[in-house]
């Protein structure tokens, strides 16, 4: 045992530290003074000093658009073609164009309807369908505008003609099998976590606002998480019934494909569509009628470290006479780089980085607004120097050669790359959507080169009147709560992620 315990001493020992070995201390660092380095200038980005010059004289170019067919199936259904000689590759797409003929069928509920077609059509299975397309080499996606819906595939034109009859059957003969609506409420669901956000809450509450929460467009996109949970397969039904009929759907070609050819085929597979409804067509909604009067809506988020501005009011339709100035003023002064609102917000001020202002394109009156991303205390801020932009355009006038520029960026149709089978199908679901002939993208282009500085400054005076916007910020109310309240615009309207009135403070 002694012997045992003296091993066990030795063996502890051994397993000692060794002291470290001895250093010499550092010897003291005086600090080196270093040269003077000349200072740069504070620089956003590379362009910034060509974005504080007036552009140069801006030369005329002229968009050519490409050939467009428009025709109509014997039961009404309108057929457009954007036939592009040559690709491999071809879109179809099928649309209904405008709102439900039953009121108490929302847009989101016709979006869910649009993407439970491919659950099962006809005799056709949702695996069937799908290995189909798959063999085919398609792509099938599913979307939706201000007013429509629409489902649409890319593929090899050589595909064609089988994508027809699966297209044909999934429009008339969906059979929205009870399991297959289960298992797609699940997988849609992050959809709803998406809309969560707050650039989607942001732009919710305002559409209900500018609208009122009855109106078709103020309505909203996207199903809340128990409106998700509830849906059943009457409603659905009820739905597609609402959504689908000949009279309001509108088919689309594009790329890859022979008119002569495709039109006895969807003659054959969608001409003989009958419904109890087969006249009726595009049903349009009722006028707006704004929910409140306030000028100022906060949805309250404590904690958000960031703040999003929808600041705006519903403007003038496609079919207008102020459209195209509208579009070309709200350009220049705040989506162009050269233009004020854009270079002080951005480039002088630094806050924001997003922030532009937008025009919806649909044949009723869409969204005239300002929209961006802006530090959590700086809302007050950027709504008063987009009151101070608006009311420069509407006392000054555009400098010619920024007017010139504009009108060139903005009469390209939005799409100046249509390259692709898949552009062209944009380009021509928004026809369906304004409810457009073949013709409205040369006729388009006339209009934009035939505003005028003077128009810009009349348009100027009721659509760009600030006072008659409404701006809903969703942030954290204490941290911008005191300087929101010195802009002195009024009751400030509290509002839930719904909407829904929370308090009003003064």
């Amino acid at each position: 045992m002694k012997r045992f315990l003296s091993l066990l001493i030795c063996l502890v020992s051994s397993c000692a530290v060794a002291p470290a070995p001895h250093r010499p201390a550092v010897a003291h660092l005086a600090p080196v003074a270093a040269p003077p380095v000349a200072s740069v200038g504070w620089r956003l980005t590379p362009d910034s000093p060509f974005r504080a010059t007036e552009p140069p004289a801006a030369e005329s170019a002229y968009f050519v658009p490409p050939r467009i067919e428009r025709h109509t199936l014997s039961n009404g259904v309108v057929v457009i073609l954007v036939p592009r000689p040559g690709p491999q590759v071809a879109t179809l797409a099928v649309a209904s164009v405008g709102i439900p003929d039953d009121k108490s069928v929302s847009r989101a509920m016709s979006r869910f309807a649009t993407d439970a077609l491919g659950l099962g059509a006809g005799s056709r299975t949702q695996s069937e369908i799908v290995m189909t397309e798959a063999s085919l080499l398609a792509r099938r996606s599913h979307g939706d505008y201000s007013n429509l819906v629409y489902l649409q595939t890319q593929h090899l034109s050589e595909s064609t003609d089988k994508l027809i009859e699966i297209d044909a059957d999934l429009v008339q003969r969906p059979t929205f099998p009870d399991k297959s609506i289960e298992w797609l409420k699940t997988r849609i669901a992050p959809r709803v976590q998406e809309h969560q956000s707050q650039e989607a809450t942001a732009f919710g509450v305002f559409r209900a606002v500018v609208y009122g929460p009855d109106h078709f467009l103020g309505r909203p996109t996207a199903l809340r998480a128990e409106e998700l949970r509830a849906i059943t397969r009457n409603a659905v039904v009820k739905a597609y019934k609402a959504t689908f009929v000949p009279g309001k759907v509108v088919l689309i070609a594009t790329g890859g494909v022979d008119p002569a050819k495709l039109l006895p085929k969807l003659e054959s597979a969608f001409g003989s569509w009958k419904t109890t409804r087969d006249k009726k067509m595009i049903v349009r909604p009722e006028p707006a009628q704004p929910a409140t009067s306030a000028r100022l809506i906060v949805v309250d988020q404590p904690g958000a470290s960031q703040a999003e501005i929808v600041y705006g009011r519903v403007g003038p339709g496609w079919s207008s006479a102020d459209y195209a100035p509208v579009d070309v003023a709200h350009r220049y002064v705040g989506v162009l780089s050269f233009g004020p609102l854009m270079r002080r917000l951005r480039e002088e001020l630094h806050l924001t980085f997003n922030g532009k202002m937008s025009i919806w394109a649909t044949k009723e009156p869409g969204l005239l607004d300002w929209h961006g991303r802006v530090p959590r205390d700086a809302p007050a801020r950027v709504l008063t120097e987009i009151d101070k932009a608006l009311g420069e355009l509407r006392s000054q006038d555009v400098p010619a050669q920024e007017l010139a520029l504009t009108r060139q960026r903005t009469r390209f149709w939005d799409d100046t790359d249509l390259e692709t089978a898949a552009d062209l199908s944009n380009m021509a679901l928004k026809l369906a959507g304004l409810e457009c002939d073949e013709s409205e993208p040369a006729r388009f282009q006339d209009r934009v080169d035939a505003v005028t500085a003077a128009d810009i400054r009349r348009v100027a005076q009721t659509w760009f009147d600030s006072s008659r916007w409404q701006a809903v910020v969703v942030g954290d109310w204490n941290a911008m709560r005191e300087s929101l309240v010195k802009l002195g615009w009024g009751p400030i309207e509290i509002r839930d992620d719904h909407g829904k009135l929370v308090r009003i403070e003064k």
